[in-house]
């Protein structure tokens, strides 16, 4: 029994800090342009304050619907959701460490114009 009980806490505490982790990934909305892809990801602008905003990652579900590959899209304004994800150096884990970046993954498209 005496063994059981930090088990127990070892398994609370590890529970208590993924859901920390999760809490952690916001989803956030924009309106925005779309002005090209590169080999970051896929440029938008945003019509808010006009500033750049590139998002690394998209469904390929919504890839399929909104073909970002083709020109034929550029300048059309959309309604994006998106989540980010941050990542850290290998050698170092979230718990114990600042991100080097953060990762935009495009989670819904909806155009407006």
């Amino acid at each position: 029994m005496k063994k059981l009980i930090p088990l127990l806490i070892l398994v609370l505490v590890a529970n208590i800090l993924q859901g920390q982790s999760e809490d952690s990934k916001i989803m956030h909305m924009i309106d925005a342009s779309y002005d090209s892809k590169s080999e970051l990801g896929y440029l938008f602008i945003s019509r808010l304050d006009e500033s750049p905003i590139t998002f690394n990652q998209i469904n390929l579900e919504l890839l399929q619907k909104f073909n970002l590959n083709d020109d034929s899209l550029k300048g059309s304004t959309f309604k994006i959701t998106y989540g980010t994800e941050k990542l850290y150096a290998e050698e170092n884990n979230a718990q114990n460490s600042i991100p080097i970046k953060e990762k935009k993954i495009i989670l819904n498209l909806e155009q407006i114009e």
